[in-house]
């Protein structure tokens, strides 16, 4: 019997059969995937822009996640699981757009999330912190806005957060104390406001990085801030709006942070208390609050003696009988005989001569201290306790010096000031008269910017003890280098040597670094960028000097750490090489760490404090290996440096100033091989893909100067220094060849 309906009621109910079937088909699939697989799922469900397809294998079908890209899983064979826990979610620089969904916080096994690079959106839901088991968590260069949520406390396990350039608002949370086992805290770049949190020193005791830079935070700076004893790398509450004085306890902080305190409303003097007293003027700059060393704004002198109380007038005190009778008798003066006067006066003229001499004393004792801290130096110990008090080498006029003694025959003995350069005719004595500025300290000592007399600035670097049996070495390696003359190379001027004391004189340059230079822009940097012609330039300048030193120098000599710290400009955006041979130097020295410890000398060279974006882990050495070569990581640090180490850190070079270092500093912050990076935009470039080759690489600062096939062909180079394999990488003489033949090219 046919159904009353017909034919079309028979189609019409096998078609709808055949959707429950595919239904069915399709929830089986989704059953099928993990709880984890889920949750990504979820997210990826939240994104809504995916331009680099980055999520495009990730498919519902799928028993498991562990197979989709930025996933890693750690298998649970104790339970029977083949399919694991996921543990890492890695999604650095694809452009992904959305929000972040609250759905990761269902991954109880997540130890890591580094979205940063991306640019998600929205606030950061309170449900993500659910996730204890996260001891990573990088959100740096998104959009994200609203505050901070207080359950981010929960993460107890967390030992990296960076949440740096976004748009943050409110207060940091208190409950970021109770993250004991933070390591490095990176919050800079957002809108945060209100007060530090109190806590941090007593609770954050593995608190190894701290950057609070460019946000709106206010108030005063805790006092137990001088209790994270942790402290290796940063320090920086630079750009905000912090007031008060500072405090004491920073003096406790460990003399290897990089202090930061400027940008903001900071009064008082500066203390001169431990790790403080070593500081240049760097950190303490634009808190027009601030007085003291080693700043030059003089503080008011603060007067000691309270002032006397005032007499009570004659009319405000009665007179009582007995002062009337006192006041109208008249009463016989004594007379002084001669010899009572002459005896006053005598009394007076030996009591006056006394104090002079005793003043005259203190002040050449104190000249002494001076000479002896700066050339034999004074006690250690006392130096460490009692660093206000004997500094011995801070800034003074020329006027207040005048007066200095000479210095014994026993002294030159002992030391000798030998010049190297034509343009120095100084002597130890005007070296000492001159003013000075302490400008960091290193494993190598100090650094000081002198001024002299006659107006020429100069660099001065200590580099500590050694032996007499040492001194015909370091003389002779001195004088080679003191020989070595380029345009492209930082002159060594003079030096002294003494048993207890060597010094290096350099002639000083005016710009800062190269690094510096790169950090534009800066949300609150003045200055301007670095154009496309001026970056080529310093590439050809850089790459001369290097091919110099390798080939026409006396020794052959090599750099071994060239990084854009060690390349100096003057006001004309011309190049100089620094520490070349510093650390053959340091040999003849009684100095630790001489390879690893060294401060650059742009911050001898009146560098202003580096900007350098987003840094985490545990400490600034991921910064250094970005320009080592990958022979040399897998070297022992005692592993003598070849020609082949400088061609590879100058090809990292080359791609700062292509990309900018702030975009290179993130990228290896990431996690991210730098030099990979660019290789794969050099390796798009030249298959035609803009998109994803050179346009998305190159600093938008120059990104419409440069013609791309000049642009094509420097990064090409950089590509080839930084070959892999060091046999087939150009020399420095090839490198500097061609990049003569560029600048020709690109002017024609």
């Amino acid at each position: 019997m046919l159904d009353p309906g017909g034919p079309t009621a028979l189609h019409q109910q096998c078609a709808f059969l055949a959707i429950v079937l595919q239904c069915a088909l399709l929830m089986s699939k989704v059953l099928s995937l993990s709880a984890d697989g889920a949750a990504l799922m979820m997210f990826r469900d939240a994104v809504t822009g995916d331009p680099q397809n980055a999520l495009k294998d990730w498919t519902a079908s799928d028993d498991s996640p562990c197979a989709w890209s930025g996933i890693t899983c750690a298998p649970l064979t104790s339970l029977g699981n083949t399919s694991g826990k996921v543990v890492g979610v890695e999604l650095i620089g694809k452009t992904l757009s959305g929000t972040i969904s609250s759905s990761l916080g269902a991954l109880s096994s997540l130890q890591y999330l580094k979205l940063q690079g991306n640019s998600f959106n929205g606030s950061l839901p309170v449900e993500l912190f659910n996730a204890t088991s996260l001891q990573t968590l990088l959100l740096g260069g998104n959009r994200i806005t609203g505050a901070l949520p207080p359950q981010i406390g929960k993460l107890i396990n967390l030992r990296v957060l960076d949440i740096s350039s976004n748009q943050l608002i409110g207060p940091i949370p208190a409950s970021l104390t109770k993250c004991t086992s933070l390591q490095s805290l990176v919050l800079a770049r957002n809108l945060l406001s209100g007060s530090l949190p109190l806590g941090f020193g007593m609770s954050l005791t593995s608190l190894e990085q701290l950057d609070l830079s460019t946000n709106s935070l206010s108030g005063s700076i805790p006092e137990d801030f001088g209790k994270l004893s942790a402290l290796q790398g940063t320090l920086n509450l630079s750009f905000n709006k912090l007031s008060g004085s500072i405090p004491l306890s920073l003096g406790s902080l460990p003399y290897t942070v990089s202090l930061d305190l400027s940008h903001n409303n900071l009064s008082g003097r500066i203390p001169q208390d431990g790790s403080l007293a070593e500081q240049g003027p760097g950190p303490f700059l634009y808190n027009p609050g601030l007085c003291g060393f080693p700043l030059t704004i003089v503080c008011p002198v603060t007067p000691f003696l309270s002032p006397l109380p005032s007499l009570p007038s004659e009319a405000s005190t009665p007179l009582t009988p007995m002062t009337r009778l006192n006041s109208s008798a008249v009463l016989p003066r004594p007379r002084l005989s001669a010899g009572s006067i002459v005896a006053i006066v005598v009394g007076d003229a030996a009591a006056v001569s006394l104090i002079a001499c005793l003043i005259v004393y203190v002040y050449w004792k104190t000249k002494d201290c001076r000479k002896r801290d700066f050339f034999t130096g004074c006690s250690r110990k006392d130096i460490r306790m009692h660093a206000a008090k004997i500094r011995c080498f801070q800034t003074q006029s020329a006027q207040e010096s005048e007066g200095s003694p000479a210095i014994s025959d026993k002294e030159r003995e002992q030391g000798e000031l030998i010049a190297l350069d034509k343009d120095f005719s100084f002597d130890i004595d005007e070296l000492l008269r001159a003013s000075a500025y302490v400008l960091g300290k290193s494993g190598l000592g100090i650094v000081y910017k002198v001024i002299m007399g006659n107006g020429m600035p100069i660099v001065v670097r200590r580099i500590g003890e050694g032996s007499s049996q040492k001194r015909k070495d370091f003389e002779a390696e001195v004088h080679a280098i003191g020989k070595l003359r380029h345009p492209n190379l930082v002159r060594m001027l003079a030096y002294y040597w003494a048993n207890d004391e060597k010094l290096l004189i350099y002639e000083f340059i005016s710009h800062g670094s190269l690094a510096s230079a790169l950090h534009w822009p800066h949300p609150q940097k003045s200055s301007r960028a670095l154009t496309w012609e001026e970056r080529l330039r310093i590439a050809r300048g850089v790459a001369r000097g290097l091919a110099y030193l390798h080939e026409c120098s006396p020794r052959k000599y090599i750099h071994g750490e060239i990084t854009t710290t060690k390349i100096l400009l003057d006001g004309g955006m011309h190049p100089f090489i620094a520490d070349f041979g510093l650390s053959r130097l340091a040999m003849f020295a009684n100095v630790d760490d001489v390879a690893g410890n060294q401060m650059p000398m742009s911050q001898a060279y009146g560098a202003a404090p580096d900007w350098s974006g987003p840094q985490t882990g545990t400490s600034t050495m991921w910064i250094k290996s970005m320009y080592r070569a990958p022979e040399a990581r897998a070297q022992p640090a005692t592993t003598r440096p070849t020609q082949k180490w400088d061609v590879y850190g100058y090809g990292v070079v080359v791609m700062e100033l292509i990309c900018g270092r702030v975009r290179a500093l993130q990228m290896a912050a990431g996690g991210v091989d730098v030099v990979e990076w660019m290789r794969r935009a050099a390796t798009a470039a030249e298959a035609g893909e803009d998109e994803g080759g050179l346009e998305g690489v190159v600093d938008p600062a120059i990104r419409g100067a440069a013609r791309m096939e000049a642009m094509a062909a420097l990064l090409n180079l950089a590509v080839a220094c930084t070959n892999p394999s060091p046999e087939q990488r150009p020399k420095m003489r090839a490198v500097a060849d061609s990049l003569d033949k560029l600048v020709l090219c690109t002017a024609s």
